[in-house]
């Protein structure tokens, strides 16, 4: 599996093995979500997009809520938490905190 990482500019970072990774898709959830974490030897980049491969397919593709990076004996620790694409139908508050609040529509 490929691991492909966007920050806000849309540079690509491609990471591969993951030390654990949790993908939930549940039947009446309509955004599906990842939780990844690598062991890696970047940090302090924010990252706003994921995209997960199995060969030429693309198996999640979806916005980070949230990163989290440890520095330990190991090295640099990435989280990641993310969730499809369909969460942008749910929430009002993506991207970066920016309010997107409803314009009240004109009346005809």
């Amino acid at each position: 599996m490929k691991y492909i990482l966007k920050d806000a500019l849309k540079n690509e970072y491609i990471f591969f093995n993951p030390k654990s990774v949790t993908l939930i898709r549940e039947k009446n959830v309509p955004a599906d979500s990842l939780d990844v974490l690598f062991l890696s030897g970047i940090n302090g980049i924010e990252y706003a997009e994921i995209a997960v491969f199995d060969g030429s397919k693309c198996v999640f593709r979806g916005i980070v809520d949230e990163q989290i990076e440890t520095i330990s004996e190991s090295g640099i620790i990435l989280e990641i938490n993310a969730r499809s694409l369909a969460a942008l139908l749910l929430d009002n508050d993506w991207p970066n905190g920016r309010n997107l609040k409803a314009r009240p529509l004109p009346f005809f």
